[in-house]
């Protein structure tokens, strides 16, 4: 099982030994965890430049959070539904499972929205 979470410019890799998951531990099954965190971006940019870019080995599910950069730049909010349901189609058909996050609340940002 792979897991990739997308969002501030570090890129690592973490295998755990025993999985936590809710409700224990998945005894047996290894578990590799992908951050790829990309400052600044907007969806549309992470679904250009990052998400046709997932390769080997491929995530089985994928966390992307996405929207507060949409939002301080003044996305339309109707493109940021669109562009993610694009990238996660797009990640479907590969057979990968996906969890869209709604953006990350901070003041800072909130003071920055368009």
């Amino acid at each position: 099982m792979a897991q990739t979470v997308s969002g501030d410019q570090c890129r690592e890799t973490e295998r755990l030994e025993e999985p936590r998951v809710p409700g224990g531990l998945l005894p047996g099954v290894g578990v590799m965890v992908v951050t790829n965190i990309k400052a600044r971006q907007t969806a549309a940019e992470m679904m250009e430049q990052e998400l046709q870019r997932i390769e080997e080995p491929k995530p089985a599910f994928f966390i992307w959070q996405t929207g507060a950069v949409d939002a301080i730049k003044g996305v339309d909010p109707e493109e940021l539904r669109e562009t993610g349901d694009q990238g996660s189609a797009m990640l479907q058909t590969d057979g990968v499972d996906v969890v869209l996050m709604s953006i990350q609340y901070s003041p800072r940002s909130a003071a920055e929205i368009r």
